[in-house]
């Protein structure tokens, strides 16, 4: 029987955020709000949608209700249209008595919904690849990409590694079988809703919830999708090689293999030497 090939998009329809351009402007928290810039994902949903159509894919839309209209007016674009309340979501987070803009939460909310529907729809093991709706990939890649779940089976892909910074991992895609997936989002998710996230980053967190499922035998291998994924992403309308301007991918990140841990090292470990004010834990 052949396997199911399936795009699950999730997030808002317009944001306001940084692009690959402004985020390198400048580390400050504050000055990077006075950076961002709205951005309208219709056209990228668009496009995205009919190109991995044409490609066989079956696509599944995570969104929210706030965007129920343009979304139900353009259900023609998805196989399967999943609309969530995320009006009791955490927006933000408060570290040392500094309020702080935070839709982790949303994020892996949206995720897990749209894996849910996979999982349901096309099964456990569909290839999967999640994807923020305001990032656009080529296809040839993912397809590339996908052939290694043949070879890893139980594996998620990541986008890239930063040699310097080990427990930071990106969030804007991921690629694995639906089921291995959605435990990563069920995981996050819960965590987050109990107030027991890992850290105050997304990046963090995902990076330590795939260690913590690979302590389980839930995921086997993580590894890292090929540079050619990560140089044909688009971000917010702007292309990511822009940001060759400011520094040279090559010499500090890891793309096409396998990432490999010290077994000797724990995820309690590791979230042991979080300091107070970078926990993801909710103020006592």
């Amino acid at each position: 029987m052949a396997i199911t090939k399936v795009l699950v998009l999730q997030g808002p329809l317009r944001a306001s955020g940084i692009n690959p351009v402004t985020q390198n402007l400048t580390k400050d928290t504050e000055a990077r709000q006075l950076l961002n810039v709205p951005f309208d994902a219709s056209h990228t949903i668009h496009a995205l949608c009919y190109v991995f159509r044409v490609q066989g894919f079956k696509v599944i839309y995570s969104g929210w209700n706030d965007d129920a209209e343009w979304l139900n007016a353009n259900r023609s674009l998805f196989d399967h249209l999943v609309l969530s309340d995320q009006s009791n979501l955490k927006t933000q987070d408060v570290r040392e008595g500094m309020v702080l803009p935070n839709s982790k939460q949303k994020l892996y909310y949206g995720a897990m919904r749209g894996l849910q529907a996979a999982c349901e729809l096309y099964g456990k093991e569909a290839l999967t690849l999640r994807l923020r709706s305001d990032v656009s990939v080529n296809f040839t890649h993912v397809l590339a990409e996908f052939r290694k779940l043949l070879s890893y089976p139980k594996s998620v892909l990541i986008e890239y590694m930063h040699m310097d910074k080990p427990y930071s991992m990106p969030d804007f895609m991921n690629i694995g079988h639906s089921a291995s997936l959605l435990a990563v989002y069920q995981h996050l998710f819960e965590l987050s809703a109990a107030g027991q996230s890992y850290h105050v980053s997304s990046h963090v967190d995902h990076s330590l919830a795939y260690m913590r499922l690979q302590e389980l035998g839930v995921i086997s291998d993580l590894i890292c999708m090929e540079r050619a994924m990560f140089d044909a992403v688009v971000w917010r309308g702007v292309p990511r090689y822009m940001e060759s301007v400011f520094h040279e991918h090559a010499e500090d990140m890891f793309f096409g293999g396998r990432v490999e841990r010290n077994p000797a090292v724990s995820v309690a470990d590791i979230v042991a030497r979080i300091p107070p004010q970078l926990s993801g834990r909710d103020p006592v």
